[in-house]
């Protein structure tokens, strides 16, 4: 799948797929999660204009939070890191890189994929716009995650415009093992939030530990969005605050 993807890459024409198969996905994702259920979209004014690639970064509670992001912000283009699970063979991979528009890749969970880590570096170069859960998996409870310090490394590395993302309540709009989502009227929030200043990061040496904080830094600013969003309401929409990382 990778050899694949950076084959379209070299022919210039994952955009022009893109924006052929992602129209249809992103109307049904419309008519059956945005339409249906009341979903808050906050911080638009944050995100760079459309010419201009960056590194969204999510915490992750459903299945839902990564296409109804990209099926509103439709037809600016993002590509989907996922599991390597989804690509068992060819049929079920080829199968799911049409229902995201041919814009996702494999990537092995719990180890070092320098693969699938080489293209993400590569398409942040070209200023492509990258979706991804630093967390690295979904949260059971909404409370956030810890960051993986490979997401500090690649922002290290390409230092690209990074934006944090913090959503709620899309857990009960995609329940974990359900196979679609619910049309019940739930509440949700997509906030996102200014671009995280890194630059304190540049001079110090490529390590674990930098990673770390790259990253730890990417979701401070996640949990800040979440508290200011409870903050402003009161208890958000999926109830009270979970604690930041470590608390």
């Amino acid at each position: 799948m990778l050899s694949l993807q950076r084959l379209l890459l070299r022919l210039r024409v994952t955009d022009l797929i893109y924006f052929i198969t992602a129209f249809p996905l992103a109307v049904l994702i419309v008519s059956s999660i945005l339409l249906f259920n009341r979903v808050e979209i906050r911080g638009l004014e944050n995100l760079p204009d459309r010419k201009t690639g960056f590194f969204l970064l999510s915490n992750h509670i459903s299945t839902a939070e990564a296409p109804t992001i990209a099926a509103y912000l439709f037809p600016r283009p993002f590509w989907f890191p996922s599991k390597a699970e989804f690509y068992k063979g060819w049929v079920s991979g080829i199968g799911y890189l049409l229902v995201t528009a041919l814009h996702t890749f494999p990537v092995r969970r719990g180890e070092r994929d320098r693969s699938s880590i080489s293209l993400m570096e590569d398409l942040l170069r070209q200023g492509q716009s990258v979706l991804l859960f630093p967390e690295g998996t979904r949260s059971r409870t909404g409370e956030l995650l810890p960051g993986k310090k490979g997401v500090g490394m690649i922002i290290h590395s390409v230092r690209p415009p990074v934006i944090p993302v913090y959503v709620e309540g899309f857990q009960h709009i995609w329940p974990a093992g359900s196979l679609l989502p619910r049309f019940g009227g739930r509440d949700a929030l997509i906030s996102f939030g200014p671009l995280v200043d890194l630059s304190r990061w540049w001079d110090e040496e490529f390590n674990k530990s930098t990673a770390q904080g790259i990253v730890d830094d990417v979701m401070g600013a996640i949990a800040d969005l979440r508290d200011a969003a409870h903050a402003e309401d009161d208890g958000g929409a999926s109830g009270s605050p979970p604690p930041k990382p470590g608390e």
